[in-house]
């Protein structure tokens, strides 16, 4: 079980090593996690933060003298890519058969998220929003509407669309919803909903959770989430991710963290602290959620992510937008 397998890696801990992590994850979301770590285990976690698509190829620039033990993605793209650059260590059954990952076994998923697009309720009506997100570039919909093109989820998504209706229409796609009109240059997800709630923006693409998080902090927030038909890439499904790098000497410790973000403490964190979709097989039983929804949703190929990061950061620039 989960929490056997968790308390097995706890048992090995050596807490006279300090755990190096590298977050592409915020650090309001990852900090309470990782001192709760390090408060049930002993171990003591340095952790650096920034942009996951920043933090991937901060790790492929250092290869095999980065100081990190641990990599935490916002997406699967990052981690895809410094796996297809052998960077990543293979990762143990007693993590793998947990939960959803690569093929490669390099990588685990230990939260889900949905791509949705986020509206302000004061000045769009819901029913007349599209039914998938190709329409989004459209002159009615892009010039009211918002993207983070520096941010991994995004990223990672406009990949999928690539897989889904082949580069030169989501090249076209992405030019359209500027040319258009379309806003592409905020920071994060945040900011997006913050500004859609705030009448600053109509709406815009990103996911599930974060309208959760930004009405935790102010309830009257004038948002809701707006689901694309099912089975529209829109509506894509994308896992936060833990891998171990290869080069790592604290790789009991890693493998620790890893363990503990699949342990029910650890999923349970993410469930409730940052509203997301609950993933291990432990954690599915008791919350039906992610099973609901994964029978709606297109389920895609995480594994190429990786591969097609360097493409889809090429396509982006070609569109116009300059991250």
């Amino acid at each position: 079980s989960t929490e056997t397998a968790a308390k097995t890696a706890l048992e090995q801990v050596d807490t006279s090593k300090t755990l190096v992590v590298y977050s592409g994850r915020k650090e309001k979301l990852i900090a309470p996690i990782l001192e709760q770590f390090t408060a049930d285990t002993g171990v003591p976690v340095e952790a650096k933060y920034g942009g996951s698509t920043d933090m991937g190829l901060l790790i492929a620039e250092e290869g095999d003298k980065t100081p990190a033990d641990v990599f935490i993605s916002q997406s699967p793209g990052p981690v895809g890519y410094l796996g297809d650059k052998d960077l990543l260590a293979t990762l143990p059954s007693s993590i793998t058969s947990q939960t959803m990952g690569s093929a490669a076994n390099t990588w685990v998923g230990i939260s889900a998220r949905q791509r949705v697009l986020v509206y302000n309720t004061n000045t769009v009506d819901p029913t007349t929003l599209p039914a998938s997100v190709v329409d989004m570039s459209k002159p009615e919909w892009a010039s009211r509407a918002a993207i983070s093109a520096k941010n991994s989820s995004f990223q990672d998504w406009l990949t999928l669309l690539r897989l889904e209706i082949g580069d030169a229409a989501a090249e076209k796609w992405l030019s359209d919803f500027v040319a258009n009109g379309g806003k592409w240059d905020y920071g994060n997800n945040t900011s997006i909903v913050q500004a859609t709630g705030a009448g600053e923006q109509e709406m815009g693409l990103v996911n599930h959770y974060y309208l959760a998080e930004v009405k935790a902090g102010d309830p009257t927030l004038k948002a809701e989430n707006h689901n694309f038909a099912d089975g529209d890439i829109g509506g894509a499904i994308l896992l936060a991710t833990a891998s171990i790098t290869k080069s790592s000497d604290n790789v009991t410790n890693a493998q620790a963290l890893v363990e503990y973000l699949l342990s029910n403490a650890g999923q349970k964190y993410f469930s409730g602290a940052t509203y997301e979709y609950l993933l291990t097989n432990n954690a599915r039983a008791i919350d039906g959620k992610l099973d609901a929804f994964l029978n709606k949703v297109k389920i895609v190929n995480f594994d190429k992510l990786g591969s097609e990061l360097a493409e889809t950061l090429a396509l982006i620039k070609r569109a116009g937008i300059n991250l």
